[in-house]
Formats: structure tokens, sequence, C-alpha cells
């Protein structure tokens, strides 16, 4: 099959309507019926203005963390269209992608 993989990337205490951001991206998929995401968190990381980030034992809320979804194109529209309501700027990274499961034959 084909479609679009669509990784955001942010940090752990970072909000969106009174949710984390991963929260409210793990929420909207789910209500969108996507068939998935995939929340990873990272050790460190800086961004576009040369911050870093990082997670330590007494702290999680600057951890970056990366949501992951494998979407349609529409169904990226759906999404992306949700966000721009909210008027949170996120970055994220897509390409197209070939997927599909082991036990089906390949398209």
């Amino acid at each position: 099959m084909k479609g679009i993989v669509i990784t955001f990337c942010t940090t752990q205490g970072r909000t969106l309507e009174d949710s984390t951001v991963a929260e409210w991206l793990m929420a909207s998929a789910k209500r969108m019926n996507l068939s998935g995401a995939t929340v990873n968190g990272s050790i460190s990381s800086f961004g576009h203005h040369g911050e870093f980030h990082a997670t330590n034992m007494y702290d999680s809320y600057d951890q970056p963390v990366q949501i992951t979804m494998v979407v349609s194109e529409s169904e990226r529209d759906e999404l992306m269209a949700a966000i721009k309501a909210t008027g949170a700027r996120l970055f994220y990274t897509q390409h197209p992608v070939d997927y599909g499961y082991t036990d089906e034959e390949n398209q």
C-alpha cells in the first residue's frame, strides 16, 4: 500500500488545548480513525533556535518526543487542518512510504 509517513517533533511538556502535543495528536488520530500513531522519546535534541532539549532523572518536561503516523493524503490533510485550526505551529517531516503487513501479498 502507498501512503505518507508524517513525524512531528516537539518536547514532552509542550501543550496544545490543555493536553501535551503528543497526547493531543494521539487523541486526534484516534478520533479521526487513523490506523495508529507512535510516540517515541529521545535523550536530547536541539531545534531551529539552537536551543538544546534533554530529559534528566528529575524532570521529563523538556524531553524531546516524536509522534509518527502512516496516513493517506486525505488523512494528512484532515490532520493538518485540525492542527491549523488550533493556531499551533508544529515542526514535522513527511515522505511517501510503502507499507503493509507481513501476512499479506505486496500490492
